[in-house]
């Protein structure tokens, strides 16, 4: 959901646990789909968890619920006295854009940590970054209809049985790692207000 009061302005990401991966202990290797509106989840591709994110949900105690549902980003361009906002600095962005080129990103860093998160810029028609130079982010749980529309739309479906894999009984450790899903980035700012149900 987007409230949109320009100054006050907070824009959200809904991040569901992709089912279909099977189990993992680790957040740092659970893979995840997100979109802004439901409309957008459907075909949406997985991804990782920035370091920036796995410390909000650390820090924030959400890190069980966020691997076995999911959670939702919240952002704003402007500091709050609500408790769970934590501060991020633009360390470097593409300043411009040109067609075929994509949208602007840009990286920001934890102000009091070295975690860091990726933005890109959602405006339409911008041939340059309007991505803030500060933005607070928190985390906060799924509603209960969140958590019920993914139930019902298949997106925690997850492979039939628990299949192991040679990990199990050899040691791969010299083995180079499979290839991981990339990392998610976060949308910037909205020029209009959405919410996800």
């Amino acid at each position: 959901m987007s409230r949109f009061t320009e100054s006050k302005l907070v824009w959200t990401l809904t991040v569901l646990r992709h089912g279909g991966q099977g189990f993992t202990g680790e957040l740092e290797t659970a893979e995840f789909r997100f979109a802004r509106r439901k409309e957008e989840m459907e075909g949406s591709p997985t991804r990782t968890l920035s370091r920036g994110l796995i410390s909000l949900l650390e820090g924030s105690g959400h890190a069980d619920e966020a691997m076995e549902s999911g959670f939702v980003v919240e952002m704003r361009r402007s500091p709050t006295h609500v408790t769970g906002w934590r501060p991020f600095t633009m360390l470097a962005g593409h300043l411009s854009w040109s067609p075929g080129c994509g949208n602007p990103r840009s990286a920001y860093a934890l102000d009091d940590g070295n975690e860091t998160v990726e933005l890109v810029d959602t405006s339409v028609c911008s041939f340059h970054n309007q991505l803030p130079p500060r933005i607070w982010i928190r985390v906060a749980p799924l509603t209960l209809p969140t958590i019920a529309w993914a139930l019902s739309s298949g997106v925690y479906a997850c492979p039939e049985g628990d299949q192991r894999t040679l990990n199990d009984w050899v040691d791969l450790s010299h083995f180079p790692a499979p290839k991981k899903a990339k990392e998610l980035v976060l949308p910037g700012p909205p020029q209009r207000e959405y919410q996800f149900l």
